[in-house]
């Protein structure tokens, strides 16, 4: 299974979620993803960086410690 996949599923993340994730929104020090954009399709099939769609969307998740162990080795690389 892919880190990304795996994040996704650990997290409950959708998929735009996923996509519009940057290194930034995640703390790994604290063992949190903050959920601050999407990337959604646009017009042609183009992709578009928004905001999540409602309030309730934009949220901070707290990961399991080995989850956090393999991001910090993902990181790395």
């Amino acid at each position: 299974m892919s880190k990304t996949t795996s994040l996704a599923l650990t997290a409950g993340l959708r998929r735009g979620e996923l996509l519009g994730l940057e290194w930034s929104h995640i703390d790994l020090e604290k063992g949190i993803v903050q959920i601050k954009q999407i990337i959604t399709r646009g017009s042609g099939g183009r992709p578009i960086l928004k905001g999540p769609k409602s309030r309730k969307s934009k949220r901070v998740i707290s990961l399991p410690p080995m989850m956090v162990e393999e991001l910090k080795k993902y990181h790395i690389h």
